[in-house]
C-alpha cells in the first residue's frame, strides 16, 4: 500500500508539478520574471525588451498540424494568430513536447539525476516537483515503461505566455518494480489513464521558454 501511495504521488506530483496559484488566480507566478509584455521573439533577431540571450527554437507550423511525432501531437493553430503569435506558440510547443519526452525518460530511469535537464525547461518550482517525483519512485524501486501520447491544443496566446489544452495518454505505460510486477491504479475517475491538462509556457527572462504550470485533472478523462 505504501507503495501505491508513493506511485500516485509521483503521478500527480509530476502532472500538477507546477499548479501553484489558486482556482481564484490562475496567474502563473515564477522565480524567473517574465520578459515584459509585447516582448514576443520575432523569427529573426533577438527578443525586443529583454537582454542579449539565447532565442527560443521556433518550429515549422507545418510540423505540428498533422501526424504524431513519437506520440506528440498537435492541433492546427489558431487561425487568427499572428506571425509574432505563432512563433510564440511553436517555441512554447517544442518546450512541451520536450518535457513529456523528459517524463517518459525519467520515468524508466528515476535514479538518475534529471535536475539539469528539466531545469532546462520549466521554472523552478515545477522542477523541484519533478525532481521529487522521481525519487519517489526510485525510492520505492519502481520504474515507468512504455510511452505517453500527447494531443495538444494551442488555446490562447499572450505576451510572453501561451495556453495549451491537452489530452494526456498513459494508457500505453505502466510502472513496474524490478520483477515487472505492475502499480498501475485502474482506470477510473481520479486516476483515468486519458485525462486532460491545462499548461502554460511562458518566456522568461534570458529569452527562453520553459513550463510554469501543467495541471492535470486525472478526474477529467478525454
Amino acid at each position: 500500500m505504501r507503495a501505491r501511495f508513493r506511485v500516485a504521488a509521483w503521478v500527480m506530483l509530476a502532472v500538477t508539478m507546477a499548479a501553484c496559484s489558486s482556482n481564484a488566480d490562475t496567474t502563473p507566478t515564477s522565480t524567473e520574471p517574465l520578459v515584459p509584455s509585447g516582448s514576443f521573439v520575432e523569427t529573426t533577431g533577438r527578443p525586443s525588451s529583454s537582454p542579449a540571450g539565447p532565442t527560443p527554437s521556433v518550429v515549422d507550423p507545418s510540423t505540428f498540424t498533422s501526424a504524431a511525432v513519437s506520440g506528440f501531437t498537435v492541433a492546427p493553430l489558431p487561425a487568427d494568430l499572428s506571425p509574432v503569435e505563432i512563433a510564440a506558440a511553436n517555441a512554447a510547443l517544442d518546450v512541451y513536447r520536450q518535457y513529456w519526452a523528459l517524463f517518459d525518460k525519467s520515468g524508466a530511469e528515476p535514479s538518475a539525476d534529471w535536475s539539469t535537464e528539466i531545469a532546462k525547461l520549466a521554472t523552478s518550482s515545477a522542477v523541484d516537483g519533478f525532481i521529487q517525483g522521481t525519487a519517489s519512485l526510485a525510492q520505492d524501486g519502481l520504474h515507468a515503461v512504455g510511452t505517453t501520447s500527447v494531443e495538444v491544443t494551442v488555446t490562447k496566446v499572450e505576451p510572453a505566455l501561451v495556453h495549451l489544452t491537452s489530452c494526456i495518454d498513459t494508457s500505453e505505460t505502466d510502472l513496474v518494480d524490478s520483477s515487472g510486477r505492475s502499480f498501475l491504479a485502474p482506470d477510473q475517475s481520479g486516476s483515468y489513464l486519458r485525462y486532460v491538462s491545462n499548461s502554460q509556457i511562458g518566456r522568461v527572462e534570458g529569452g527562453f521558454w520553459k513550463l510554469v504550470v501543467e495541471h492535470g485533472d486525472r478526474t477529467a478523462t478525454c
